[in-house]
């Protein structure tokens, strides 16, 4: 889970530069191309514009990018409101006395050295109730 919210910090901040870097070039890759289509070939060698479909490509990659930052956005937000979740169930979790799903360092615990402390946890809980139950002494009557 923190190493998703590290890579998720990772991802947020890399959509940011990719948007900063974009700018309003989306806008302008729009009105490039329409301004491109609208050309005769004559008007584009004079632009030293040779080839209309490359040029045209090369602006369209902006457009690409724009996209793969809106999906990666997009993508970004689902998974944090997946790790929010995650984390409103692990407290819950937490509030029903349970052993921590964490390590001392903060990482979550894997499966088995979850199993390991559940189990003693258990084991503890016993221990200390059967010792409850003899300090009381056998029932008088």
């Amino acid at each position: 889970m923190y190493e998703q919210v590290e890579l998720l910090g990772l991802a947020q901040s890399e959509t940011q530069r990719a948007k900063a870097a974009l700018g309003n070039r989306p806008e302008q890759a729009n009105k490039m191309i329409n301004f491109l289509n609208h050309q005769t070939k004559e008007e584009l060698a004079a632009l030293h514009i040779m080839n209309r479909t490359e040029a045209i490509l090369a602006v369209k990659r902006v457009l690409t990018l724009r996209s793969f930052v809106q999906t990666l956005e997009a993508r970004c937000w689902e998974i944090q409101k997946d790790v929010d979740n995650f984390e409103l169930k692990l407290a819950a979790l937490q509030t029903k006395r349970l052993p921590s799903l964490l390590t001392g360092a903060g990482k979550l615990l894997t499966r088995d050295q979850y199993a390991t402390r559940l189990n003693n946890c258990v084991a503890n809980q016993l221990t200390a109730a059967s010792s409850s139950t003899s300090e009381a002494g056998p029932p008088s009557g």
